[in-house]
């Protein structure tokens, strides 16, 4: 017998967005913080990518391993329809800090455990791959995180150095997922789906230790922090130039009498 229909909030895409908040609010916070310096040099973006290969890699191969499991098989299909993301990382990787960039980017010890920790829930409870497989995915399928990378960078939106977002048909993908996360939600007994919303806060936190891990050069953070100063500068002076332009008009039109 199916499942009765949920109410829109009771879905489980909007109750993983309530039980994640905190946690999220903090991965912004990191990774704009940290993307805004890796952006300003290709060298150093691709170091910053290169860090989360190891955890596309594992998560790819978890749902590779159950793509017809209860609860998670939709989910699974849905995520492994997208071109592997650890392949087109790696192509990347390669494009950005050439033919050695393995040496360049070794996998980091939150890297690691966060790897360690999907291959154990794909060995325990397969359907608590889900908030991964969401959350995860939702980065590279947001029309306009390429166009940023390729923007800062300097690059086409799509080619070499940005192939993670390029994806066929993306469009259409967000959407399918979403309905697919929130049907296997459903499909979820009670404590499943309390632990599934557990695992998506577990997400966020293994996310923010390796974004946390990738540490910064103390000069490119100073140059970054002088490039938005400057910035600020300009659009300031831009705006109180056209203040004191529509003063000066203000003036004028009331001395000739037509104000």
């Amino acid at each position: 017998m199916a499942p009765p229909p949920a109410a829109a909030s009771d879905e489980f895409v909007p109750a993983l967005r309530r039980a994640t908040r905190r946690q999220h609010g903090i991965a912004n916070a990191l990774i704009l913080a940290k993307l805004a310096v890796a952006l300003t040099d290709r060298k150093l973006y691709g170091k910053a990518l290169g860090q989360f290969l190891p955890v596309y890699a594992a998560l790819e191969a978890a749902l590779a391993r159950h793509r017809a499991a209860p609860c998670l098989g939709r989910v699974a299909e849905l995520a492994l329809s997208i071109p592997p993301r650890s392949e087109a990382m790696a192509r990347d990787l390669e494009a950005l800090l050439g033919p050695d960039w393995a040496a360049a980017v070794p996998a980091s010890r939150s890297a690691r455990a966060y790897a360690e920790h999907l291959e154990r829930l794909a060995d325990t409870a397969p359907e608590l791959l889900i908030p991964y497989a969401w959350s995860l995915n939702v980065p590279i399928l947001l029309p306009f995180m390429g166009r940023q990378v390729a923007k800062g960078l300097g690059l086409a939106e799509s080619g070499p150095g940005v192939e993670f977002f390029s994806i066929p048909g993306k469009a259409g993908r967000l959407p399918e997922l979403r309905a697919a996360v929130n049907a296997a939600g459903r499909e979820l007994a009670p404590a499943a789906r309390a632990a599934a919303l557990e695992e998506g806060c577990q997400q966020f936190r293994l996310n923010n230790a390796v974004v946390a891990e990738f540490l910064l050069p103390a000069g490119a953070a100073a140059a970054a922090v002088a490039r938005a100063l400057l910035s600020a500068v300009l659009r300031l002076r831009a705006v109180l130039a056209a203040a004191l332009a529509a003063l000066l008009v203000a003036v004028l039109l009331r001395r000739g009498g037509w104000a």
